[in-house]
This record gives C-alpha cells, structure tokens and sequence, in this order.
C-alpha cells in the first residue's frame, strides 16, 4: 500500500467513527425528548419536590397545612433531601 491511500483510509475511518458518534449523540437526544413529551402530552405537570396548584385541585384528598417551628427548620431541610 501506498502512503497516500493509508492516510485515505485513516481519514475515512475517523469519518466513519465521528459520524458514529453523531447518530449515537441524537439518538440519546431524542431519547431524552421523548422523555420530556410524553408527560407534557398526558398534562402530568408533576415536578418532583413540588406541587403545582393544578394538580393540588385535581386531588381528591384534602390538603393540609403542616407548620413547623424555626428552630426545627434545619433538621426538616436535612429530612427533605434524602
């Protein structure tokens, strides 16, 4: 082989290789807007941590309002993000 055909056949494979990773990269994309649509199309707004007030109202059970004191604020923060 010549050097000028290996240097031709080195390109084409990083070529190949990078395309590769492309189609790789927009599939995971695609995957992960996938992800986002589905529950965007059934309106299941839910966030995890909070509660939007449309989907207060659609609940069926009651709310309810649990106070907590300053000085236990800190220990509830800690509880809250396990």
């Amino acid at each position: 082989m010549s050097e000028g055909s290996e240097a031709a056949d080195l390109v084409v494979k990083a070529g190949i290789q990078a395309a590769e990773g492309a189609v790789s990269l927009a599939g995971s994309g695609m995957k992960n807007v996938a992800a986002l649509i589905l529950p965007l199309s059934r309106q299941d707004y839910k966030v995890v941590g909070q509660a939007s007030a449309k989907r207060l109202a659609r609940e069926q059970s009651p709310s309810v309002v649990v106070k907590i004191k300053k000085e236990d604020l800190p220990q509830f923060q800690k509880m809250a993000k396990k």
